[in-house]
């Protein structure tokens, strides 16, 4: 159902976002 893949893709959006933070906090703390 489209429910689901919108679902899908806001958490690949959501994961995405975490990992690019996580990325730059790392970088920053350096």
């Amino acid at each position: 159902t489209p429910s689901i893949d919108i679902m899908i893709e806001a958490t690949k959006a959501n994961a995405q976002i975490l990992l690019i933070q996580h990325v730059l906090l790392s970088f920053l703390m350096c």
